[in-house]
């Protein structure tokens, strides 16, 4: 799906099927910040607060701002329940390229309902998520840097992770841009 602008929910779902990695660039939102969630998938904020955390989180595909409270019918919202449905079971990697993908609500003792959470619900053996709101360009840098490091030069994942953190720290990128990616995996 390369450069595919008309992205919509179905199409993740059937591109996704048989796929080794997944990158997903884009706009998220995460249950446990009401006010961008209701913004992205044109919600209210008290209606929000009355789904299930994974049904309040979400990514924003193509067109979701025209949609508003439509965008989920449409296909332009793809929610937390629908990722954590779909079938990554070849997934080694699935990377979520966008802002608070991987916080959501935690209550006591089980571990937070985030976007990361539903990938490996879906079954992607290891996943990069973000923990904050990131800019696209220094991110956009960080992720070339992430596979040429991984895909070019052969360094696993968490080393190509590492080591591309570390070039935009010593490049002078403040922590806001680079320290925000985590990577997850499946126990």
């Amino acid at each position: 799906m390369c450069g595919v602008t008309n992205v919509t929910a179905t199409s993740v779902a059937r591109a996704s099927k048989r796929a080794t990695h997944i990158h997903i660039a884009t706009h998220g939102f995460s249950s446990a910040e009401p006010s961008t969630a209701a913004a992205l998938s044109g919600r209210s904020p008290s209606s929000i607060r009355s789904l299930t955390p994974l049904s309040a989180s979400g990514l924003a595909l193509s067109n979701a701002d025209q949609y508003g409270e439509a965008a989920i019918v449409k296909g332009a919202i793809l929610s937390g329940d629908q990722l954590a449905h779909l079938d990554l079971t070849s997934c080694a990697l699935a990377v979520l390229s966008a802002c608070d993908t991987g916080i959501g609500d935690a209550p006591p003792g089980i571990a937070a309902y985030s976007l990361r959470r539903a990938l490996h619900e879906a079954g992607a053996e290891r996943t990069i998520t973000s923990l904050w709101p990131i800019p696209d360009h220094e991110t956009q840098e960080l992720m070339v840097e992430f596979y040429r490091l991984h895909l070019a030069e052969g360094l696993s994942i968490s080393d190509a992770l590492w080591k591309a953190r570390m070039n935009r720290r010593n490049a002078g990128a403040t922590p806001r841009t680079w320290a925000a990616w985590a990577l997850g995996s499946t126990p």
